[in-house]
């Protein structure tokens, strides 16, 4: 199952989805980019962030230099985004 909320004014969806497979989430990044969007992921198992890039190509970047920046010791959110960022 999953649950959606929507702003549509943002542009923006929030889904719980506890049983998405790599593959899905890969389908669903596929559908947002082609519509001008993208898909990240905020919370999920280490197994699927160890698949699925959570922030996908851009953003992991972006994530990795602002974590060197602003928590040089890694102590935030550790693993949260991915397991070495």
């Amino acid at each position: 199952g999953c649950i959606v909320w929507a702003h549509l004014g943002a542009g923006s969806i929030l889904a719980v989805a506890p049983d998405l497979s790599a593959d899905a989430v890969r389908g669903l990044r596929e559908r947002a980019r082609e519509r001008g969007g993208f898909l990240q992921i905020e919370s999920a198992p280490s197994a699927l962030r160890r698949e699925v890039d959570p922030f996908d190509l851009g953003e992991r970047t972006l994530v990795a230099a602002l974590k060197r920046e602003f928590d040089r010791r890694g102590t935030l959110n550790r693993g949260r985004w991915q397991e070495d960022v």
